[in-house]
């Protein structure tokens, strides 16, 4: 009987989520992975590359830091990964352990600490390979399309605004 209930409360639970779910307006999707690895590695785009005026070594320590700092990142990421989904399963479950739940949450924290060391030690290594004056223009390109991105999602949720009003 108590597990009737339980499967009849998950299952209404479901409907409703996916009720709300397919209710709203369907999102604009981008590949914000392809943006954001165009963001990080901006030596390979042509036009930084002549705003920064790189040199061939330059451009090939750069590209040496990318990929060292690429290779470990991936694996924490992988690492990541696997803690949130086993932290799920556990969640998940009628009967919760805290003590392994703990374990895993102080296992994510641990694994985005060390993700967030890698990229600021990735963004000094960049920055020990730059001028000064080229460092200035990343800057400035940075924020140039940080405000434009923002711009953006500005405008595609005023458009999504306006689509639910209008239903």
């Amino acid at each position: 009987m108590k597990r009737s209930l339980i499967l009849a409360a998950a299952c209404l639970l479901a409907l409703a989520f996916a009720s709300g779910t397919f209710a709203q307006a369907p999102r604009q999707r981008t590949d914000r992975g392809a943006w954001r690895r165009e963001a990080v590695n901006f030596w390979q785009q042509e036009e930084m590359i002549a705003r920064l005026g790189l040199t061939p070594a330059q451009r090939t320590q750069l590209d040496g830091i990318a990929e060292r700092f690429q290779e470990e990142t991936a694996e924490l990421q992988a690492e990541l990964r696997e803690a949130r989904g086993e932290f799920n399963a556990l969640i998940g479950q009628q009967d919760l352990n805290r003590y392994e739940l703990e374990t895993l949450i102080r296992e994510v924290v641990d694994l985005q600490a060390r993700i967030t060391q890698l990229n600021m030690e990735r963004q000094i290594a960049i920055r020990e390979v730059l001028t000064a004056e080229q460092h200035a223009r990343v800057g400035t390109a940075r924020r140039t399309r940080a405000a434009r991105a923002a711009e953006e999602r500005s405008r595609t949720r005023d458009r999504s605004e306006d689509d639910s009003e209008e239903e």
